[in-house]
């Protein structure tokens, strides 16, 4: 998800690049879904978030109570940690038991966040 060139200069090859990014990131958000419910999740990051979050609301002049919660919900929903993208590289065209896979990437979370 690191592209930055066009792979064609034509209007249906712009159109297919995009269409490509997106499956690319629903496959991703798929993925880091059914982690969750496996019982891994990334929670340092989530919680590095919402600190941001809470210091962006305190040093705004707005009460916080007339934010809207869709502000609060929204935060940078695209960003993905690089780890998580070679784990992914790795594991999807490994021949490993899900469980050794799911060992890997939770250990990652640990290790790097």
């Amino acid at each position: 998800m690191n592209e930055k060139k066009s792979w064609s200069k034509s209007e249906n090859g712009k159109t297919a690049q995009a269409l490509f990014i997106c499956f690319a990131h629903n496959l991703t958000l798929l993925m880091e879904d059914k982690l969750e419910a496996e019982g891994v999740e990334n929670t340092k990051d989530k919680e590095k978030r919402d600190e941001k979050l809470e210091q962006s609301i305190k040093q705004s002049e707005v009460d916080p109570d007339e934010i809207s919660s869709l502000v609060k919900g929204i935060q940078r929903v695209t960003q993905r940690r690089i780890e998580f993208f070679r784990w992914l590289e790795i594991f999807v065209f490994l021949p490993v038991p899900c469980a050794v896979a799911l060992a890997s990437i939770q250990r990652v979370y640990e290790v790097f966040s």
